[in-house]
């Protein structure tokens, strides 16, 4: 595919050789409909964890200054001839994990790793990904979420400094993430209407939304959720 992409140019590429059912996730703007919603400014240094197909970046480098660290060699070098191809400005890629990345000691405005990755030490990682006001935006999959790894990520978001602004169910799936629902008030009314709140007794409503969420995140399919530095 790179071949063909190489003298055809990388959408020929993707209109031979990948099928039909699939096209959309390199044409279309989709997997990247959820950017609307981060307040990424022009001048943000924006990291992205895994390049996918390059819908994302696509639409990144027009709001940024972007970053994509790919630690697949055939991933990282479709991005670089897509970038080519497509005549990207602002764009720099770094052929290497997560991992290598935390160790540079370069900080950004903006993380984002969609689906993220599952290792424990991910998120102290990010965590020193960010500039001291950092933000970060996530995705989850529905299948790696029970009550335990719920509460994993919470004590890890404790552990790196790191909290929770808003989550995002997708009931699409993480690569159309364009039908969106916020988990703020709606988790409140789970929580109330499928009795979350527990044996008639009043909780806060932040108990609530955290109950509320995590049964809305093991029914109902994977999620995004935006993050920013305890100090932020």
């Amino acid at each position: 595919m790179l071949a063909t992409a190489a003298q055809a140019g990388w959408r020929e590429a993707v209109e031979r050789q990948v099928p039909a059912s699939r096209r959309w996730q390199w044409l279309s703007e989709e997997p990247a409909a959820f950017l609307d919603l981060l307040p990424i400014i022009p001048t943000a240094q924006v990291l992205e964890i895994g390049c996918g197909t390059g819908a994302r970046a696509a639409q990144l480098t027009e709001a940024c200054k972007l970053t994509v660290a790919e630690a697949c060699p055939e991933r990282a070098a479709w991005l670089s001839l897509r970038g080519r191809q497509d005549g990207w400005k602002s764009f720099q890629l770094l052929e290497m994990g997560w991992p290598e990345v935390a160790e540079t000691g370069e900080r950004y405005d903006w993380v984002i790793a969609i689906p993220a990755p599952s290792e424990a030490d991910f998120l102290p990682a990010l965590s020193r990904l960010l500039s001291p006001r950092g933000q970060a935006c996530i995705g989850l999959r529905k299948s790696a979420w029970n009550s335990r790894a719920w509460n994993r990520l919470r004590r890890g978001l404790r552990r790196a400094r790191l909290r929770m602004q808003t989550a995002w169910l997708c009931p699409l799936g993480l690569e159309r993430p364009a039908a969106l629902i916020p988990l703020q008030a709606s988790a409140l009314r789970y929580a109330r209407t499928h009795g979350l709140l527990g044996g008639g007794r009043r909780r806060p409503a932040w108990a609530a939304s955290i109950l509320a969420q995590e049964w809305l995140a093991r029914r109902g399919g994977d999620w995004l959720i935006s993050l920013r530095t305890v100090d932020g």
